[in-house]
C-alpha cells in the first residue's frame, strides 16, 4: 500500500537512526510498518507518528487526506483547552460515530485516517473548518 508524507517527519526510525523526510516523500506499508525508499522501517502503520505525518495514498489523494485528517484530529483550541466544543462532540458522536473510538474523549480510529476525501471534507465543514 502506498503512503505519502503530508507533514515533514524529523525524528528516529524504528532502528533508532535519524530520519528527515520532507513533505511529499513517497513511502510504502509492508506488514505493519511504514517503510521509506531505502527499506528503513520508519514507524508502525497504526501509530500516532504515522497518523500525524503520513497518509494513505493509494488513490493519489494522500496529501489532501493527510491535510484534512491533521486539521480535524489535531486541531487545538486555545480558549478552553479542549479540542472540540460540547456541540462539536455531540455532532461527531451523532453523525460520524463510525470514525470514532469508543471512549469518553474524541479520538479517531484507523478508518478515519483512511476515510474517503468527501467524508473528511464534510466532517471539516460540520466542524466549521474552511475546506479548500
Amino acid at each position: 500500500m502506498n503512503y505519502i508524507c503530508h507533514r515533514r517527519f524529523q525524528g528516529k526510525d524504528l532502528n533508532g537512526k535519524s530520519v528527515n523526510l520532507p513533505y511529499g516523500t513517497k513511502l510504502h506499508a509492508i506488514d505493519n510498518y511504514i517503510i521509506d525508499e531505502r527499506s528503513r522501517p520508519i514507524c508502525f502503520r497504526n501509530s500516532e507518528c504515522c497518523f500525524k505525518h503520513f497518509a494513505q495514498d493509494s488513490d493519489g489523494q494522500g496529501l489532501k487526506r493527510g491535510g484534512l485528517t491533521f486539521l480535524i484530529a489535531y486541531k487545538q483550541r486555545k480558549k478552553n483547552g479542549f479540542r472540540f466544543t460540547e456541540e462539536e462532540r455531540e455532532m461527531l458522536e451523532r453523525k460520524w460515530k463510525k470514525y470514532l473510538r469508543d471512549l469518553d474523549v474524541i479520538l479517531f480510529n484507523r478508518e478515519f485516517f483512511t476515510a474517503p476525501i468527501n467524508d473528511l471534507e464534510e466532517i471539516a465543514r460540520d466542524l466549521g473548518m474552511k475546506v479548500d
